[in-house]
């Protein structure tokens, strides 16, 4: 290849380096990426997106318990009693000795049982 021909790759390719090899290491850190964006969706509120980046690690590395925490968590915080339970369970089944499990585990009968209530009469007029 002609060396004015390469200087011109060069050029073009140079602005891009260097967030080529951070999103290439993003890549290398699948889980870790994940863990971080669910993280952040959840602190948001934004508890589906939480959901789906907590499942993606869960299948990704399923013995992740803070992924399988998480997702318990964004579950229930969308009332989705059933996948939270399942979820929580399988948190526990590894790590049950994790003070973190317990919790959570109690935040989620809490927010069952709040959700399940009648809601309050209306103020006297």
């Amino acid at each position: 290849m002609k060396p004015q021909v390469q200087q011109l790759i060069q050029r073009f390719i140079q602005p891009y380096r260097e967030p080529f090899k951070v999103w290439v290491q993003k890549l290398h850190d699948v889980v870790g990426t994940n863990m971080e964006l669910a993280q952040e969706h959840f602190a948001q509120g934004q508890y589906a997106d939480a959901a789906f980046r907590y499942r993606f690690v869960a299948w990704w590395a399923p013995d992740n318990f803070e992924a399988w925490l998480g997702l318990a968590l964004s579950e229930a915080a969308m009332q989705k009693w059933k996948k939270a339970r399942a979820a929580v369970n399988k948190a526990g089944r590894l790590n049950s000795k994790d003070p973190r499990l317990t919790e959570a585990i109690q935040v989620i009968r809490e927010a069952e049982r709040n959700a399940a209530a009648p809601p309050p009469p209306p103020p006297p007029k």
